[in-house]
């Protein structure tokens, strides 16, 4: 199995694009394009996160009141089965009393539960990002922003294609 170590990194899963903005006959991203494992301790990442919480009022207006111009929001959230956590995408979110609830656009790698497709409810400290693309543009977006930060710049056109946006 994994040694110790490896078991602190985090899978980010970031297969959003190929089911929100291609045809169903689409072939999927392979697997090393849609995941980045990342330190839980990522100090960049661990704040992003934060800032996704901290923004989260924002998110719940969006989906409330969502501009005309909006065209997608997604919900990112740690999901763990023993020792391995995964942050994964859900669309088609509704507010709960207790958070949120939304169908998992995300393949798990490592978890065997939940599974691709399956609704799930998450609450506000699992929430670890969450993005809207309003008139093209991504809105909120914080891990996704870091990770791109972290690509070369020839790689970041690419990036912005599979997410669906332009960053500011």
């Amino acid at each position: 199995m994994r040694s110790l170590a490896i078991l602190k990194w985090v899978a980010a899963i970031l297969l959003v694009a190929p089911m929100l903005h291609a045809a169903e006959e689409a072939e999927p991203l392979p697997v090393e394009k849609r995941v980045t494992m990342i330190r839980a301790s990522d100090p960049e990442i661990v704040a992003a996160r934060q800032k996704a919480r901290d923004t989260i009022d924002e998110f719940k207006r969006r989906l409330a009141e969502p501009p005309a111009t909006q065209t997608d929001i997604l919900l990112k959230a740690a999901f763990t089965d023993g020792e391995n956590t995964e942050h994964m995408w859900l669309v088609d979110v509704k507010t709960t009393a207790n958070g949120f609830r939304g169908e998992l656009v995300s393949t798990p790698v490592d978890l065997v539960e939940p599974k691709h497709g399956d609704i799930v409810e998450v609450t506000l400290a699992q929430v670890s990002d969450w993005y809207a693309i309003d008139d093209g543009w991504i809105v909120g977006g914080y891990t996704l922003r870091v990770m791109r930060e972290r690509k070369p710049p020839a790689e970041r056109a690419e990036y912005d294609e599979m997410i669906g946006g332009k960053f500011h």
